[in-house]
């Protein structure tokens, strides 16, 4: 079986302003067996938590505390 990318989303709160979360929608394409990967970029100095949901596994974190802006 070729791997065949499937479908893509983007989310964002749309402003520079704090967030404590979003959602993300299951695409609809997904059949039983399709790989689905999130990746989450957050920006926060004092370390953000990224908390997957249930029957997801949080493969990696890298964090960045620095402020980018300085």
């Amino acid at each position: 079986m070729a791997i065949a990318f499937v479908t893509g989303q983007t989310v964002s709160n749309g402003t520079a302003t704090a967030s404590t979360g979003f959602d993300l929608t299951w695409p609809a394409a997904t059949t039983a067996g399709n790989l689905l990967v999130a990746a989450v970029n957050a920006r926060d100095p004092g370390g953000p938590t990224i908390t997957p949901p249930a029957g997801w596994t949080l493969a990696a974190t890298d964090g960045c505390t620095a402020d980018i802006n300085s």
